[in-house]
């Protein structure tokens, strides 16, 4: 059995909501909650409600069944943040929650910190970027807290997943700091 759900990231963005399990049945106790409020009992008022949430079925070549219940968003709201999400399937004895947190509307400001002869540890991409280029793509992604240069050269540079490493004379790193 496996358990997927996608999420959203910013307020004004639009994005399908999606809960689904795979199993050798379809399973038709699998249910969604949004604020401990069932999928299919969400009114008007709902800033939830024009997601026009279905249930829908699906079997693979495999003979694997998937059960969802999804739904789209034309726009996040603010009222949509820290929004709960729970999914869970009577059957199988399963089940995910997930706190939807939504990104501010305006664009989150950046600084960085040059942390000489470093090197980073979680490497997100190989050295394929300028310094520029590398900061505006780790500025973008969440799970990008830093950049990696080799020492003297401005066009090799990488992403990194953590804002700590080691010392290392041939290189440069870059911590991101946003708020």
């Amino acid at each position: 059995k496996q358990w997927y759900q996608r999420r959203v990231r910013a307020v004004g963005d639009g994005s399908s909501v999606t809960c689904s399990i795979l199993a050798n049945e379809v399973d038709d106790t699998f249910t969604m909650l949004i604020n401990g409020i069932a999928w299919t009992s969400l009114n008007s008022s709902s800033p939830w409600y024009n997601a026009s949430f279905s249930n829908s079925t699906y079997t693979y070549s495999n003979g694997t069944k998937e059960t969802a219940i999804e739904g789209y968003v034309d726009s996040f709201q603010a009222s949509q943040n820290n929004t709960w999400i729970y999914c869970r399937s009577n059957r199988h004895n399963r089940a995910v929650y997930k706190k939807l947190v939504l990104a501010q509307d305006h664009e989150p400001t950046c600084t960085w910190k040059k942390r000489s002869k470093s090197k980073l540890y979680g490497s997100l991409s190989g050295y394929k970027y300028s310094w520029s280029s590398c900061k505006d793509a780790c500025e973008s992604r969440d799970s990008c807290k830093g950049c990696t240069c080799k020492r003297g050269s401005n066009r090799k540079c990488k992403m990194s997943s953590k804002s700590y490493g080691y010392r290392n004379r041939s290189y440069d790193a870059y911590v991101k700091f946003c708020s």
